[in-house]
């Protein structure tokens, strides 16, 4: 596994080694939950849209030594930015999708910000505040949820 490739503005106090914002990986977008952040029915800017989490981002997550912590995950889509707002746990950030055009959707926390692609996964500290700013017209989405490093296996 490769070290994060987007540093954050400052380590996390109880776990000094670890950016508040950095870029895990790709995985390609979940189809399934690119039609449903689709549909015109879907509820855009609600953050209870409580989807299972899918198979793939799970088996990623254990290769990159994290494990979802809670049933909360979510889907959410939106045409526009996220005010600032800080949540409880570390959490994972899957892009779904986004404007087509470049440097579209810049996601921010604390003092890094990122722009996102459709496929990128980000692990970032939720209790420091963070948004987004939608700079192209379109809808985006995203599924996130809290994770937690994987328990270590102690050595016999």
């Amino acid at each position: 596994m490769s070290t994060p490739t987007v540093a954050g503005d400052a380590p996390d106090a109880r776990r000094p080694r670890r950016p508040s914002l950095a870029e895990l990986g790709w995985l390609a977008p979940d189809a399934a939950l690119v039609r449903r952040a689709g549909n015109p029915r879907f509820a855009k800017g609600r953050f209870d849209n409580f989807v299972a989490v899918p198979g793939e981002l799970e088996e990623f997550l254990a290769t990159s030594g994290y494990q979802i912590s809670d049933d909360r995950s979510i889907l959410f889509a939106a045409s526009l930015g996220v005010p600032m707002h800080a949540d409880d746990d570390w959490s994972v950030l899957w892009t779904q999708e986004t404007p087509n055009r470049s440097y579209a959707v810049q996601f921010i926390v604390g003092g890094a910000d990122v722009f996102l692609y459709p496929g990128q996964v980000l692990l970032f500290n939720a209790r420091v505040r963070h948004g987004v700013i939608a700079a192209a017209p379109g809808r985006w989405s995203v599924f996130s949820a809290n994770v937690r490093p994987l328990a270590k296996k102690s050595e016999a």
